[in-house]
């Protein structure tokens, strides 16, 4: 069978790659091969093409008993002989080896090329062992192997790789998932060779299939048994026939007695009168008395989760003053609020008026310091959950309606710093509705460097400086704005106004620029305000990212640029076509490809 085999496979590989007399019949299908077939056969290796190899592969699966880690490769055997049987000279081969999912076509899943030692013929890779199979080649596929020689073309045809007969088996084993019925993977997350042990009355049994866990304690009437974990029962004479439960001193507190169990007539048979207060006399016996004064200075401490002191004014005066009379000083405080935690020292709350309100005849009405050096915390934190301002400042005299100063010279924090999280939100607005004057003034050194008038015009003394590389001016475009990307080589639309579309023909004298990728200067026709999406950055002069291709040769630094039949790509340009108009550019690197993105200085002539 083996022969048969091998005959089959080399007169198929004879027949698709050799040409010779009776060639045809050599392709054997699955029957018994006829005694002709066999004589074209031997004739062949006979008289054809006494110099090439072929390669009889010999594939070793190995099943692997699993120590620690199942290794990812397979071992991998072949005999290398000439067309005459006898084996290749001693030296190193390159084999490439590639893992299919399909017989025919596809691409490699799997591929790895190593340089052997043959040794009469004969040599030994491991597959795997220069590029690790990956962890997604699970081998629960049929999978087919190609080999090449020496960079040579895959020998055909592809050999499906086979299962040891233990494999077979670990296939059972590894459709077995951690939820199938029928089995107990583990017990109480322990899972091996497990006991069941009974203790104290309890036995377990077992007939054939049946575990039986019985107990040998008898049942009876009364308490059975009695626990005190927190230690407020005590059992006197335990072990006697009548055993004596008792509560234990301090027993009784707050958490075993219900609620609404313990009235005023359980406290004291006469009970108290309005406006008195339970309290002791001294000899720890409850007496209700009439609260006296308070007593200054009065400072007690508490522990509780609601507030601790509460006065409520349902009529239109104050519920609270406090007063600082000593002029003498301003170390007073009217009222003062400390809070050693994250709360706030003094927390003010109002329906309609303000929450906290400070008035001040010659000081500051509010003042908000922050006195320790690390502390990052905001000094001031203003937070509205409404559709106002979080914080309002107004001047109705002759001074600022905000300062802000920064007093460290080593500060290089900004003095005044503004961040919006809104969508189409402005950071940062200033109004100027004044007959005259700027909308905002910048000074370095107490000197204007810049300024912006009440028009809108800017004055910078410095001149202007931006990000990008080139002058841009936005047009409409022919068709859909989505079909429109940055490089686009542009032409003037015919019967349009201001509207441009892709170059479609080469040395085209209506192009008029390249679709900017981040202009540094944008021209409108349009106002500040008006939505410019449908427009497109179209660069007029500057360096800008350009498509090129390869209609008119390669092209160098230097070269001029034109527009070419390909839609939206410029090319070189052939100094005897060019005409008045059709220059776009100067290149500014080296382009051999097919298609591509260069930089091109567009300077349209």
């Amino acid at each position: 069978m083996f022969l048969y085999e091998l005959f089959k496979i080399t007169c198929n590989l004879l027949a698709s790659q050799l040409s010779f007399k009776g060639g045809k019949d050599l392709q054997v299908s699955l029957a018994t091969p006829t005694e002709e077939q066999y004589r074209v056969f031997l004739l062949s290796l006979k008289h054809t093409m006494k110099h090439i190899y072929y390669v009889v592969v010999i594939v070793l699966l190995y099943s692997v008993t699993a120590i620690a880690q199942v290794p990812r490769t397979i071992s991998y055997q072949g005999i290398l002989t000439d067309i005459s049987g006898n084996p290749v000279p001693d030296g190193n081969k390159n084999i490439s080896v590639n893992l299919y999912a399909n017989i025919t076509g596809g691409s490699p899943i799997f591929s790895e090329s190593q340089s052997v030692t043959v040794i009469k013929g004969r040599y030994t890779l491991i597959i795997g062992g220069v590029n690790p199979i990956p962890p997604n080649l699970s081998f629960n596929n049929g999978y087919f192997l190609s080999v090449s020689i020496d960079g040579g073309s895959e020998l055909a045809p592809r050999t499906a790789l086979t299962s040891a007969p233990y494999a077979i088996h670990a296939a059972i084993a590894d459709g077995v998932s951690q939820n199938a019925a029928g089995i107990v993977t583990s017990l109480n997350n322990l899972s091996g060779v497990l006991n069941l042990q009974g203790g104290g009355g309890t036995t377990i049994t077992s007939n054939g299939h049946t575990l039986t866990i019985s107990s040998s304690g008898s049942g009876g009437n009364g308490i059975q048994g009695l626990q005190s974990s927190d230690g407020t029962l005590t059992v006197l004479s335990s072990s006697g026939p009548i055993a004596d439960v008792r509560l234990t001193p301090s027993a009784v507190t707050t958490k075993y007695i219900a609620d609404a169990s313990v009235t005023v007539a359980k406290i004291s048979a006469d009970g108290g009168d309005i406006g008195q207060v339970l309290t002791s006399n001294g000899f720890g016996v409850a007496v209700w008395k009439n609260p006296g004064g308070i007593i200054l200075p009065y400072s007690s401490t508490t522990n509780l989760s609601s507030a601790a002191f509460t006065l409520s004014n349902t009529g239109t005066g104050t519920a609270i003053v406090g007063v600082q009379n000593n002029n003498g000083t301003i170390n007073g405080y009217g009222v003062q609020g400390i809070h050693s935690g994250g709360g706030a020292g003094v927390f003010g709350q109002s329906t309609n008026g303000a929450g906290v309100s400070g008035l001040s005849s010659a000081g500051n009405s509010g003042l908000f310091s922050n006195i320790t050096a690390g502390n990052t915390a905001a000094t001031l934190s203003v937070v509205t959950n409404g559709s106002g301002a979080a914080i309002s400042s107004t001047a109705s005299g002759s001074g600022r309606a905000g300062l802000f100063t920064i007093n460290q010279s080593t500060n290089s924090s900004a003095a005044l710093e503004s961040t919006t999280n809104g969508t189409g939100g402005t950071t940062l607005k200033l109004n100027h509705t004044g007959t005259g004057g700027n909308i905002a003034i910048f000074q370095s050194a107490n000197t204007n460097v810049a300024r912006i008038d009440k028009t809108g015009k800017g004055f910078f003394n410095g001149g202007t400086q931006t990000s990008g590389a080139d002058v841009a001016e936005a047009f409409a475009v022919v068709g859909k704005r989505s079909d429109y990307e940055p490089g686009d080589v542009l032409v003037i639309a015919s019967g349009y106004r201001r509207t441009v579309e892709k170059c479609s023909k080469p040395y085209a004298v209506n192009v008029i620029g390249v679709h900017a990728t981040k202009p540094g200067v944008l021209l409108s026709e349009r106002d500040v305000e008006a939505n410019a999406d449908d427009l497109v950055p179209m660069g007029v002069v500057g360096v800008l990212p350009t498509k090129v291709c390869n209609e008119g040769g390669i092209i160098n630094a230097g070269d001029l640029l034109v527009t070419s039949s390909r839609l939206g790509y410029a090319m070189k340009a052939d100094p005897e076509k060019l005409k008045f108009g059709m220059v776009i550019g100067k290149a500014l690197e080296v382009f051999s490809g097919d298609i591509g993105l260069i930089e091109v200085f567009v300077n349209v002539k």
